[in-house]
C-alpha cells in the first residue's frame, strides 16, 4: 500500500472508533494481499469490463470487493462461533444423559465421554454410508471391474474418464457416466454448502472434478517435470495479472512453482517468520483446527484447462486410479460434514471442553483416587483415556509418513500370506455373530429374509445396505503397481492381499455377512420406531445411543414413513427430507440412522469398534507393530468387546441365557470350522469327546477369539506339534523367528534347514496355500520334497494327527493318481 493509502485507512478507522488507530505491518500486508486478490477476481469475472476501467475506477471496485469480502469473513466467523457453541452444548447434554445411567463412582464422567465418542464414531461411518448410497449400483450397472467393483483395471479408468468429461460438459454418449457425474456433483455441492453454513466461505467451481495431489509422487517425479506439465495444461484464463491480462510464461511459472511448494509442504511454505525468526500466527496441535474454514484458503485449487488434462494429471502424478479420487473425496467430505454436525467446526475444541469438564467432575466424586498424571483412577477404558479414543476416531488410521506406508505394505504382505484359509473358517466364525445379533435386536424370526438379503442384495441396496462396498473397493482396489515407470512395492503388496481376499472368496462372504448384520439392524430400527422412546427397554436405548441416536432424534424417527423390503418394514433415510428439518439437522439424522444400520454389519464381521481398535492400536497410534496387531488380533478384540457390550445391556436372567447361547453356538459352529479345515487337509474331523477339541472349537467361533491363538498353540503343544507356536505372536515376528531358525540350523543340519526354507518359501506364495489348493500342492510336491530333505516328515505328520485324535483319510504319502484314501483312517469316536 502507498503511504497516502495507509494514512487514509487509518483516518477512516480512527473516525469509526473515536480514537487514533494505526495499522500494523501485518494488517498492511493483509490488506495488500486482499487488494491483489480482488484485482484478479474482478478481472477474471469480466475481463472486458475490467480492462475498460480507469485506475481510479479499479481501485474503487477493488475496495468495494475487499469490503464485501471482509463482511463475508466476519459473517462466517460469527456463524462458526455460534455453531461451535451449539455443538459444545449438544455434546455436553449427551454426555450428561449418558453419565446419568452410569453408577456414581469416580471415572463415570470420562467413561460417559467415551460413550459420546463411540456414538460420534458410528455416526461418521453412517455419513460415509449415506454418501456412497446408490453409487455402487451405478458401478455395477456399468460393469466397472467385471464381477465385482474394482477400480484397478482399464474398464474402470475408461468409465471414470467419461465421468470427468461429462463434468466438463462433454457428451460422451455414456449415460451411466453422465448420471454418475450429476449425482457426484450434486453431493459435493451439498457438502460445500454444509461447510459454508458452519463458517466456511468456499466458492462454487464450475466443472469440479477431484484432483489427487500426492506429495510423494510429485517429489518422485520432480519439480521441473511437474511445473512443465502445469505450464502446458493450466487454464490460463484463470491466471491473470492485476491489470486483467493473462500472465506471461515467466510470471505464470513463478506462480506454478509456488503451487508445487505449497502442495508438497501442505502449506508450510506459507508460514511467515517474525523478526525473531519465530512463526507468526502459529496454530495449536492436531485436532484443534476449524475444519469448516480449513478450505477457505483453498491452496489446493488448481484450474486445469479441460477434462483430458485432469485425466492425464491423475495418470502421471498419482499412484491410485482415477475412480478412487472420486470416492476418497466424497468420503472425506461426508466425514468432515458429519464431524462438524456432531462436534462443531472445531472438533478439538469441543472435545477439550468435554474432557476437562469430565476430569473436573470425576475429581469431585467421593472416593476419587488420583494417578501420577493427575487423572482419576477408573477414568479410562481398557487402560486408555478419552484422548486416545478421540485420536483414534479423528485420525481414522490414515497413513501420514513414509514409516506408516512401510507399515501398511508389511501388513498387506502378511494379510496375503496368512489369510489364505480364513475364508474356510469365516462362515462358521461369523454365523454365531449373525444369529446372536439377530436375537439381540429381536429379528431372529426374520432369519429367512435376512439371509436372503445377504446373498441377494439388489432390493436392499436402495436402502443403503451394503453401500460401503464401493468405498472399500476405492480404498483397497485402486493401487497401481506400475507408476511413473517404476515398480511400486507397497501397492503391489496391497494388490497381493486383495487377490487373496478375492480368490479365496473371503471378500464375498464378508460382504454377505455384513449385509446380514445391516439388514437385522435396519429391520429393528423400523420395528422399534413403532414405540415411543420411553417404551423401549434399556438394552434397545443403549444400542441406539451407541450409534449416536438420542431421544430427540427418536421423536423424528417415529414420524418417518415405513417402506417395505420383502414384506418387512424398513426406513429409507431419504424420507428424512420430508420432515421439514434444516439441512444440517436432516443430514445429522440420516447419518445417525445409517450409523445404526452399519453398526449391525460391523458387529457381525468384527470389522469396527472404537473401543477395541483404540486398545489394539495402543491408543490410536499407527506403526508397523500396531498395524499387524490390528489386522490379526483386532477381530478377536472386537468380538470380545461386543460380547461384553451385550452382557452389560442384559438383566440377570437374560445374561445367563446369552452366555449359554454364546457357548452353544460357539461350540457347534466352531466344531464345523475345525471339521472343514481338517477335511481340506485330508484328515478326519477331530473327536468330539476330546477336551482339546471343545476348547479349540469355542475359541474359533466364539467371543473368546482374543485368546484363540493361545488356545490353539496350547492344543498343539499338548499334542507334541511345535509348528504353530509362533501363531500366537504378531505374524511378522513369527516370520523373522523362522528365518532365524533357518540360519541357525543351516551349518549343522543343512537338510533340515533346506526343508524349513522350502516350507517357509511355500508359505509366502499365497495361491499354493488357498484352502482349496493346499492339499493338492501337498500331494503333488511338498510332502515328497519335505520327506526327502527331512526324513521321517510324513511319519511325524501321522504321529501328530494321531495324538490329536485324528488321522488321515488322504495319506501324506499318497499322490493324486494313487491317493491312498483310507489307508490310515482312525474311526470317529475311537
Amino acid at each position: 500500500m502507498k503511504p497516502q493509502c495507509i494514512q487514509a485507512v487509518e483516518e477512516h478507522l480512527s473516525k469509526l472508533s473515536g480514537k487514533p488507530e494505526k495499522l500494523t505491518k501485518a494488517a498492511v500486508e493483509r490488506i495488500d494481499s486482499r487488494m491483489h486478490e480482488g484485482a484478479k477476481v474482478l478481472a477474471r469475472r469480466d475481463r472486458a469490463a475490467w480492462q475498460g476501467m480507469s485506475p481510479d475506477e479499479r481501485t474503487i471496485a477493488i475496495g468495494n470487493w475487499v469490503r464485501d469480502q471482509e463482511q463475508i469473513q466476519a459473517d462466517s466467523q460469527a456463524r462458526s462461533k455460534l455453531r461451535q457453541i451449539s455443538a459444545i452444548s449438544d455434546a455436553a447434554r449427551r454426555m450428561n444423559d449418558l453419565a446419568a445411567v452410569r453408577k456414581d463412582k469416580p471415572g463415570k464422567w470420562s467413561n460417559a465421554l467415551i460413550d459420546v465418542l463411540e456414538g460420534v464414531d458410528n455416526t461418521l461411518r453412517g455419513a460415509e454410508q449415506v454418501a456412497v448410497r446408490g453409487f455402487g449400483d451405478m458401478l455395477k450397472e456399468a460393469k466397472v471391474g467385471g464381477l465385482g467393483v474394482d477400480f484397478g483395471n482399464r474398464r474402470s479408468d475408461a468409465y471414470f474418464s467419461d465421468v470427468v468429461k461429462e463434468i466438463y460438459g462433454q457428451n460422451t454418449g455414456n449415460a451411466g457416466a453422465r448420471a454418475f457425474a450429476q449425482k457426484w456433483s450434486d453431493s459435493m455441492e451439498g457438502y460445500r454448502q454444509a461447510r459454508n453454513r458452519a463458517g466456511g466461505t468456499v466458492g462454487k467451481l464450475d466443472n469440479y472434478a477431484p484432483q489427487a495431489h500426492d506429495p510423494t509422487v510429485m517429489q518422485r517425479i520432480g519439480k521441473d517435470s511437474w511445473v512443465s506439465f502445469m505450464m502446458k495444461n493450466l487454464d490460463r484464463k484463470q491466471y491473470l495479472s492485476d491489470a486483467g491480462q493473462q500472465l506471461d510464461d515467466k510470471s505464470l511459472q513463478g506462480v506454478v512453482e509456488k503451487m508445487y511448494d505449497t502442495l508438497v509442504t501442505d502449506g508450510v511454505n506459507k508460514i511467515s517468520l517474525d523478526d525473531q525468526g519465530l512463526a507468526k500466527d502459529a496454530s495449536a496441535g492436531f485436532g484443534s483446527s476449524n475444519i469448516a474454514r480449513s478450505l477457505n484458503a483453498s491452496h489446493r485449487e488448481i484450474h486445469l484447462r479441460d477434462a483430458d488434462a485432469v485425466i492425464e494429471y491423475n495418470r502421471q502424478f498419482s499412484d491410485r486410479s482415477l475412480g478412487s479420487s472420486f470416492f476418497s473425496h466424497l468420503n472425506r467430505s461426508a466425514r468432515d460434514s458429519a464431524m462438524i454436525n456432531e462436534l462443531g467446526p472445531n472438533p478439538g475444541m469441543t472435545f477439550a471442553t468435554l474432557r476437562d469438564t469430565a476430569m473436573k467432575r470425576d475429581s469431585q466424586m467421593p472416593g476419587a483416587v488420583f494417578d501420577g498424571d493427575g487423572s482419576v483412577k477408573g477414568a479410562t477404558r481398557g487402560a486408555f483415556s478419552p484422548d486416545a479414543y478421540f485420536r483414534q476416531m479423528a485420525n481414522n488410521n490414515n497413513d501420514f509418513t513414509t514409516f506408516d506406508r512401510i507399515s501398511s505394505a508389511l501388513t498387506a504382505y502378511q494379510a496375503a500370506t496368512k489369510l489364505t484359509s480364513t475364508a474356510l473358517r469365516a462362515p462358521f466364525q461369523d454365523t454365531p455373530g449373525i444369529l446372536l445379533n439377530m436375537a439381540d435386536v429381536g429379528q431372529l424370526g426374520n432369519i429367512g429374509t435376512i439371509l436372503r438379503t445377504a446373498f441377494s442384495p439388489k432390493e436392499a441396496s436402495q436402502f443403503g445396505i451394503g453401500a460401503e462396498v464401493a468405498t472399500l473397493a476405492a480404498r483397497q482396489g485402486a493401487e497401481r503397481i506400475m507408476t511413473q515407470g517404476r515398480f511400486n512395492i507397497g501397492n503391489a503388496m496391497s494388490r497381493y492381499a486383495q487377490a487373496t481376499m478375492k480368490y479365496t472368496l473371503l471378500d464375498t462372504w464378508t460382504n454377505a455377512a455384513r449385509r446380514a448384520g445391516q439388514t437385522s439392524h435396519a429391520f429393528a430400527l423400523a420395528d422399534w420406531s413403532k414405540r415411543a422412546w420411553g417404551k423401549l427397554d434399556d438394552s434397545q436405548r443403549s444400542l441406539l445411543n451407541n450409534a449416536g441416536i438420542t431421544e430427540q432424534d427418536w421423536q423424528h424417527i417415529v414420524n418417518l414413513p415405513r417402506q417395505s423390503l420383502r414384506g418387512h418394514d424398513i426406513h429409507d433415510v431419504s424420507d428424512v427430507s420430508a420432515l421439514g428439518l434444516s439441512p444440517d439437522d436432516a443430514m445429522r439424522l440420516q447419518s445417525r440412522m445409517m450409523g445404526f444400520v452399519r453398526m449391525g454389519g460391523d458387529i457381525v464381521t468384527s470389522e469396527h469398534n472404537l473401543t477395541a481398535q483404540t486398545i489394539m492400536s495402543a491408543g490410536g497410534r499407527t506403526n508397523a507393530l500396531t498395524k499387524q496387531v490390528m489386522l490379526f488380533k483386532n477381530a478377536g478384540a472386537i468380538q470380545t468387546a461386543h460380547m461384553l457390550d451385550r452382557l452389560s445391556r442384559k438383566s440377570g436372567t437374560t445374561r445367563v441365557g446369552y452366555v449359554a447361547a454364546t457357548a452353544a453356538t460357539s461350540l457347534g459352529f466352531g466344531y464345523m470350522a475345525l471339521a472343514a479345515q481338517a477335511l481340506t487337509n485330508g484328515q478326519n474331523p477331530p473327536p468330539l469327546d476330546d477336551w482339546r477339541t471343545i476348547g479349540r472349537a469355542m475359541a474359533v467361533a466364539g467371543g473368546f477369539a482374543m485368546v484363540q491363538d493361545l488356545i490353539t498353540s496350547m492344543y498343539d503343544a499338548v499334542s507334541g506339534d511345535n509348528s504353530g507356536h509362533s501363531s500366537s505372536a504378531v505374524p511378522i515376528f513369527g516370520d523373522l523367528a523362522t528365518l532365524g531358525k533357518i540360519a541357525f540350523t543351516a551349518p549343522t543340519d543343512p537338510n533340515k534347514a533346506g526343508y524349513m526354507a522350502i516350507r517357509f518359501g511355500r508359505q509366502q506364495i499365497a495361491p499354493l496355500n488357498y484352502w482349496y489348493t493346499k492339499a493338492a500342492v501337498d500331494h503333488l510336491f511338498f510332502n515328497d520334497a519335505a520327506e526327502a530333505l527331512n526324513p521321517g516328515y510324513q511319519r511325524r505328520l501321522r504321529k501328530y494327527a494321531d495324538q490329536k485324535g485324528q488321522q488321515y483319510f488322504y495319506d501324506p504319502s499318497g499322490s493324486l493318481s494313487s491317493p491312498g484314501v483310507g489307508e490310515y483312517t482312525k474311526p470317529l469316536g475311537q
